[in-house]
């Protein structure tokens, strides 16, 4: 199992990699959540050792994640204000409420073997693109006068609302005002498998209302 469990696991990390490659922080974050679940469903740790060490991946990982996200505007991560602090908490929150569900899906599915990390490797597509998810939004409050087009990304068949968005240009603050950020879960598509990026632009600005429509969550 613990070979045909690697390949498998390694299968993922190609499958999701992003247009440009990984960034060194996003390519620590899932290597030490695959790590943690390949531990876990060959009864390496224990469902209580996959809690400690998938909540300090999660809690230091997305953090690091918003620090990215500051760092786009030249701000330091201890320079994040008191409504930066509170929305990243609020983003951290639900991931880490994702750890015991996780845990004991793969606890109840041990002996499946490539079956069982194929499952895992769908659940990871959603932990990967946490991590830009989060770098997105701490990026639009640190740099939110910016000026955004939405890039689509190279998935054969978009979401209604990645498709609506393309090649709109708005200010950071407003993508960031109607939720409509790149691998956010009130996407049509829920963010799975979003590989649609925010781009500089000196483009000028998309006029009329901005299309709040496309949204579906």
């Amino acid at each position: 199992m613990s070979s045909c469990f690697r390949r498998k696991m390694d299968e993922i990390a190609e499958s999701t990699i992003p247009p440009g490659g990984w960034g060194p922080g996003e390519a620590d974050y899932l290597r030490a959540v695959r790590a943690a679940c390949r531990a876990l469903s060959l009864d390496i740790i224990s469902a209580g050792e996959f809690h400690i060490q998938m909540w300090s991946t999660v809690d230091r990982g997305l953090t690091r994640a918003w620090g990215e996200g500051m760092a786009e505007c030249g701000l330091a991560l201890d320079e994040m204000t008191p409504e930066e602090r509170e929305r990243l908490n609020q983003e951290l929150t639900p991931r880490l409420q994702r750890i015991d569900p996780l845990s004991d899906f793969i606890v109840r599915s041990r002996g499946r073997g490539v079956a069982l990390s194929a499952a895992i490797s769908e659940r990871l597509r959603l932990w990967a693109n946490d991590y830009r998810g989060v770098r997105t939004i701490a990026a639009a409050m640190a740099c939110g006068n910016r000026k955004k087009q939405w890039v689509r990304g190279p998935t054969k068949e978009p979401c209604r609302s990645c498709a609506g968005f393309a090649n709109r240009v708005y200010r950071y603050s407003v993508w960031l005002q109607h939720n409509a950020l790149p691998q956010n879960r009130a996407l049509c598509c829920n963010g799975y498998r979003c590989m649609c990026r925010l781009a500089d632009t000196n483009l000028p600005m998309t006029k009329g209302a901005f299309p709040a429509g496309l949204m579906c969550g």
